[in-house]
């Protein structure tokens, strides 16, 4: 973090040579120091907030209809990023790529619809999944359970 090392040599100088009234200098020093780190921290969170919004449409979007195949230029565009750079924040603001949230997302919602719907292929289906197995496979990567496990150990089966 730039500005540190200033703050720590004058702290430094200081302690060594211990003058009359070093110890309210160091204090003073130290609070210096104490105000440039929740600075950082206070921007490190703004600077965060805003990214999340900039990519807050395509998040909305993901919400709305996981069923839909999204592909990042599409993604992108609801956010007016080129699809590089709207990659990237996506990542920098969710932790993960668009296509992990979105599986992320799906799972959420399968979670949701397995408990209301008789079978597995319905819920499959319904996100938008063409394949029952992958379906299956990414629940499991997510939830360490199958959605048959999960079904049964929700309604006592």
């Amino acid at each position: 973090m730039q500005g540190l090392e200033g703050h720590f040599v004058r702290l430094a100088s200081e302690f060594l040579h211990q003058e009359p009234g070093y110890e309210i200098i160091m204090r003073g020093y130290m609070l210096q120091l104490l105000g440039t780190l929740i600075r950082f921290q206070l921007d490190k969170r703004f600077r965060a907030a805003s990214e999340r919004s900039k990519i807050a449409k395509a998040v909305e979007a993901i919400r709305n209809r996981p069923a839909h195949a999204w592909t990042i230029p599409e993604l992108a565009s609801l956010s007016g990023y080129h699809p590089t750079y709207f990659a990237e924040l996506f990542r920098e603001a969710t932790g993960y790529t668009p296509k992990h949230y979105l599986v992320l997302e799906r799972i959420k919602q399968a979670q949701q619809l397995l408990l209301r719907e008789k079978s597995v292929e319905a819920v499959a289906l319904k996100l938008g999944y063409s394949s029952v197995h992958y379906f299956c496979r990414n629940f499991k990567a997510v939830t360490g359970l199958t959605p048959t496990e999960f079904k049964q150990r929700n309604w006592g089966f």
